[in-house]
């Protein structure tokens, strides 16, 4: 499934679009495109980046980064923009805080028991939605495991403050 802008004709229509996506990179020859939708958070970035993978992901990340920050281009007409629908939830465990022991005031031991990251986020014609919870169980006695589950496509997506180096999603 996938939301798309395919060939709008010029007016009204047009200019409403133009205005929620900007083109900061584009070259046919490698197939390569940078696009970012507008939000409703003038601090925040949506970046969508279909660009040849790096070695890793920071690497992959620090060139999505530069190639959004050109000038951008406005959508015009004969444009198409075909965007996958994403919905997805992820949860994450931090394992390396598992069975941390710690003191209360009272000297008594505790341990964290549960250290767990929630993500849900969903991309669709009618926008963006993240949501996020994190929740710590700190015990006095016993531990359990968490499973780790990963997302990866051949496409990047981020969002994060303008004025932050790194995203937050």
């Amino acid at each position: 499934k996938a939301f798309r802008i395919m060939k709008v004709s010029p007016g009204k229509k047009m200019k409403e679009l133009s205005k929620q996506v900007d083109i900061p990179y584009y070259d046919s020859k490698n197939q390569e495109f940078v696009v970012k939708l507008q939000t409703d958070s003038p601090d925040d970035e949506l970046v969508l980046a279909c660009i040849k993978p790096g070695k890793n992901l920071n690497e992959t990340y620090k060139r999505a980064g530069a190639l959004a920050g050109r000038k951008a281009e406005k959508l015009s007409t004969g444009d198409i923009l075909l965007i996958p629908e994403i919905d997805f939830f992820i949860e994450h465990s931090y394992k390396e805080l598992l069975n941390k022991h710690f003191l209360n005031k009272g000297f008594e031991q505790y341990f964290i028991a549960k250290a767990l990251q929630a993500t849900k986020f969903k991309l669709d014609k009618t926008g963006a939605r993240l949501k996020s919870k994190a929740v710590i169980v700190v015990r006095m006695n016993g531990g359990s495991k968490y499973r780790k589950m990963v997302f990866n496509k051949p496409f990047m997506i981020y969002l994060k403050e303008k004025k932050s180096q790194n995203p937050y999603f």
